[in-house]
């Protein structure tokens, strides 16, 4: 039999196709360990004592400077992800998944993710209803962690700087990996947005606070996300069309649903759901009308 459809093949790209989810989160942990250990240092330096050190851990990594460091995380790991997406692709299939725009079902991919983006947060007022414990977790880590301010350095964040490490790491990486497993486009699309999902949950806040504080929330509709994201990537045969999708997806749940609670409830719900629906369907014939793209293409 030809290794590349052998059992242990499919096994061995499945399990490789997990290390973003191992890389996005050592990064942050070990960021995350550093900046404490010099903050504590200082803090012992100018005269601190160890009964004081948490407090003042907490007040130092206020919302502010959480979201500077959340980003540091996000450029380093966009860094390692693109040094390690360079070297599982062949040389001249490197350029199959960074294409230039021009190339992009342009307009299918703008409505599709503008529709999608509608369904996808409709889960938020699900939870809200289902498992309201959940969603308050979820309200709380999201304000701490300064993704909620409109700063500047939360807009980079939160409409730059995630699309791009986020992209290069689930719908490059782990994308690239499934597809030499020669596995079907569903199966890798689910396997990429399962790990995309899961590299969303709050596994540390999760031991320490209880399942309130897992993140739940988001892992969820990250996975969804990824759904929507890996077909992109699969119908334009391009890292640029997720990258793109990824933006318009975090602009809409940043600031258009917050637009539309200027308007009541109900208009929001009613334009999520009706405009979710008409938009998605829209934007799958758009988007059907055009080939997918292999990742080793």
């Amino acid at each position: 039999m030809n290794d590349k459809y052998s059992t242990w093949h499919k096994i061995k790209y499945i399990l490789l196709a997990t290390l973003p989810i191992f890389l996005f989160k050592g990064i942050a942990t070990l960021t995350m360990s550093i900046v404490q250990v010099i903050i504590g240092a200082q803090f012992y330096a100018q005269g601190g004592t160890p009964e004081g050190l948490m407090a003042h851990l907490v007040e130092v990594l206020n919302s502010d400077n959480a979201i500077k460091l959340t980003s540091l995380m996000q450029i380093i790991s966009f860094i390692a992800g693109l040094i390690i997406l360079f070297l599982i692709m062949k040389r001249n299939d490197f350029g199959s998944p960074i294409k230039a725009f021009p190339r992009l079902t342009l307009p299918g991919t703008i409505i599709l993710m503008i529709g999608g983006a509608f369904l996808t947060l409709f889960i938020m007022p699900i939870f809200a209803v289902v498992a309201p414990s959940l969603m308050e977790g979820y309200s709380e880590l999201i304000a701490s962690s300064g993704l909620a301010g409109f700063t500047l350095v939360s807009i980079l964040a939160t409409l730059v700087i995630a699309p791009l490490n986020e992209e290069v790491l689930f719908r490059g990486v782990s994308f690239a990996l499934l597809k030499k497993a020669n596995l079907k486009f569903w199966a890798v699309n689910v396997i990429q947005a399962l790990c995309f999902g899961i590299t969303h949950l709050q596994f540390q806040a999760g031991f320490q606070g209880g399942i309130k504080y897992l993140n739940i929330v988001q892992g969820t509709y990250a996975f969804v996300l990824g759904l929507f994201l890996g077909y992109i990537r699969e119908k334009t045969g391009s890292l640029w069309g997720s990258i793109l999708g990824h933006m318009i997806f975090n602009f809409v749940g940043t600031f258009v649903v917050a637009w539309l609670i200027g308007f009541g409830q109900g208009v929001q719900l009613g334009v999520m759901i009706g405009g979710g629906i008409i938009l998605t369907i829209l934007g799958f014939f758009l988007m059907g009308r055009k080939r997918g793209v292999s990742a080793d293409e």
